[in-house]
């Protein structure tokens, strides 16, 4: 089964419907795809950013039941993608070195700085 295929057998047309009424909800549909997108989803035709099909059914089964065999309704689709646009951003931290630490610390290991004390966050 071809990712086009197989992405409308699992997400109905109500699904996308609903979306289509939800211009506030479009990037978000576009962030979430990406997010759950297949590795090297772009290698493989067509290029469309899709789950993958074992991970999709087991988020329709363990929404649905009955081996999660009906397509995604739209209700439950909207309610997803505002449900993930409610979530705070995950925050990637940097660690960084401050310079004058780096600068005072001499010989290696002979006074140098305690690394829990050099390093901050950086958002």
């Amino acid at each position: 089964m071809t990712a086009d295929a197989h992405l409308r057998a699992l997400i109905g047309p109500g699904a996308v419907t609903a979306l289509a009424r939800r211009p506030d909800l479009w990037v978000t549909g576009v962030t979430v795809a990406l997010r759950l997108a297949a590795p090297g989803w772009w290698r493989r035709w067509p290029p469309l950013p899709v789950p993958p099909a074992g991970y999709l059914r087991f988020r329709l089964q363990t929404m649905y039941g009955a081996g999660g065999s009906s397509p995604l309704a739209g209700v439950d689709a909207i309610g997803f993608l505002e449900w993930c646009r409610r979530q705070p951003r995950p925050r990637r931290y940097r660690f960084a070195v401050r310079r004058s630490a780096a600068r005072g610390a001499g010989a290696a290991g002979v006074g140098a700085a305690r690394p829990a004390a050099t390093e901050r966050r950086v958002g």
